[in-house]
């Protein structure tokens, strides 16, 4: 009998769970106002430079997790999960990842000829969804190195 394979979203909560700087508080032990935490609540804290500590009743994204370069990468496979969601707003979506992920090439210059040719993939399967030219691997797209 085989198993389902966790989804994306599955993967990620289970990854953000695993980081050693996202703590979960049981119960408060005084009130957060600013973050909507009254004491006694349950919640979730974490740093990152030039942030601080943060503080939610949710798990944080991953996109709270990161700065820079990495938020970059977080906003183009957001884009392209929406692509997987939406087959309606597919071609908008897999360009807006391809921007984002050109962005990322220009400001990650080691990791540049990855991210290049996942721009290049996401552009090709972009064009391939707005001239109604067959399914689009997004499987593949999802899976590629440059994540």
């Amino acid at each position: 009998m085989s198993s389902i394979p966790p989804t994306h979203a599955e993967r990620e909560r289970a990854y953000i769970e695993s980081l050693p700087g996202v703590h979960f508080v049981q119960a408060a032990g005084r009130a957060y106002p600013d973050d909507g935490i009254a004491k006694g609540q349950s919640y979730y804290h974490w740093s990152t430079p030039h942030h601080g500590v943060e503080r939610s009743k949710t798990l944080p994204l991953l996109s709270q997790l990161t700065t820079g370069i990495g938020q970059t990468i977080v906003e183009a496979f957001k884009c392209l999960e929406d692509a997987v969601a939406s087959p309606e707003g597919r071609a908008e979506a897999l360009t807006e990842a391809a921007c984002c992920a050109d962005i990322a090439a220009t400001e990650y210059a080691d990791r540049a000829s990855e991210l290049e040719e996942l721009v290049e993939m996401l552009h090709a399967a972009s064009s391939q969804v707005e001239a109604g030219g067959g399914p689009v691997d997004l499987e593949r797209l999802l899976r590629h190195e440059a994540w």
